[in-house]
């Protein structure tokens, strides 16, 4: 009797969360809806840089062969994602990657 009264409680905690982890995965932007693009080749493989329109601000992702990391995201505007882009753009040519 304990057990089923302990598993109607868990079981929509153990939902939500699962439901919190699937919308949580970046999902890589469309070039064409990105405010910026900037792509990145070198000896260690592509790296792509975008810029893309969230709501009323931004988020920065950084796409390296099938993997793609929000590294940054405000929530008005884009100034924050464009000084980000910018740094990390600039450790990419330092390491030897050619930027466009």
């Amino acid at each position: 009797m304990k057990f089923g009264i302990y598993s109607l409680l868990l079981s929509p905690i153990l939902i939500a969360s699962l439901t919190v982890r699937a919308e949580s995965k970046p999902t890589p932007a469309n070039d064409e809806k990105a405010d910026k693009v900037v792509a990145c080749a070198g000896s260690a493989g592509p790296r792509k840089l975008i810029v893309a329109k969230k709501e009323k601000g931004c988020e920065l992702q950084y796409l390296k062969g099938e993997k793609t990391d929000v590294v940054a995201t405000q929530k008005m505007g884009s100034n924050f994602c464009e000084e980000k882009l910018a740094k990390i753009q600039a450790k990419l040519e330092a390491a030897g990657y050619k930027c466009e």
